[in-house]
């Protein structure tokens, strides 16, 4: 079993590394860092903090598009051209289909957010910007956070077309990124009589139950501990690695769940 799902991880691995979407999409990423380069040449005495924050906030950007306009295609596509038949015609089950699609894009960004940070730090060095533990660090936030998305856009998927998955991932994305400082000012004790903006009664039951169900994507964000040098603790970092394996696994069970009802006929 262990040889076909890492076969089928592999396969999958090369067949989407080859996407022309995914090097588009890099090629927006170097044009970024590149006007990056010319912001922080307006700003005063900031350039360091400015190239480091819109540099990783390219990376972040880089890595959750892939996840989510190649990803949605994992599954869809494969239904479109009628070839899981085929491949399930071999003693492979529908899960070991999820579960190695998933680790073999999941390499893909690995890669490829490996090679874009190869080429950010090149930028920053030469610019004479210090690089802390902690800007490998938000590295690692991004892995982490692009698995999550990967999780939802394979869920999508598996469940209907490409543009309304990309839709739905999109929106969710956001929504997650959303959510923690709307809840936020919901809980924290806020002068409310002279606040601009006042959240309906009737809205903040439904968005507390986005929030307790949708990932906090927010947690992933270390660009502020990066670009200031403050201590994170390792504690945070298993509680955030934790946190998102448990989040990943009840997606693909979900995803499972569903495929497994999908006829492929």
């Amino acid at each position: 079993m262990l040889n076909r799902l890492l076969a089928f991880a592999k396969n999958t691995f090369l067949d989407s590394i080859r996407n022309r979407i995914l090097y588009s999409i890099a090629l927006f990423t170097v044009i970024l860092l590149f006007l990056a380069i010319l912001v922080s040449d307006w700003s005063l005495g900031e350039r360091g903090k400015i190239l480091l924050d819109i540099g990783l906030a390219g990376l972040s950007i880089f890595t959750l598009a892939v996840s989510i306009f190649v990803g949605i295609t994992l599954i869809s596509g494969e239904l479109e051209r009628h070839t899981l038949a085929v491949i399930l015609a071999r003693p492979m089950a529908r899960w070991e289909i999820i579960v190695a699609k998933f680790v073999g894009f999941f390499g893909v960004i690995a890669v490829l957010l490996i090679g874009m940070t190869l080429f950010l730090t090149v930028i920053l060095l030469t610019f004479g910007v210090s690089l802390y533990p902690l800007f490998f660090v938000s590295i690692l936030g991004i892995l982490l956070e692009s698995s999550v998305v990967l999780a939802i856009a394979l869920f999508f998927s598996s469940i209907t077309k490409p543009t309304l998955a990309a839709l739905s991932t999109v929106a969710i994305t956001v929504s997650a990124k959303m959510l923690a400082t709307v809840h936020l000012y919901q809980t924290q004790q806020l002068d409310l009589e002279h606040a601009t903006f006042h959240i309906p009664a009737a809205l903040q039951p439904i968005l507390t139950m986005l929030y307790w169900t949708l990932p906090d994507l927010s947690r992933f964000d270390f660009r502020m501990y990066a670009g200031y040098e403050l201590n994170v603790q390792w504690g945070i970092m298993f509680g955030l690695i934790g946190y998102t394996i448990g989040y990943v696994v009840v997606i693909l069970l979900l995803t499972v769940w569903r495929f497994s009802r999908v006829d492929l006929r």
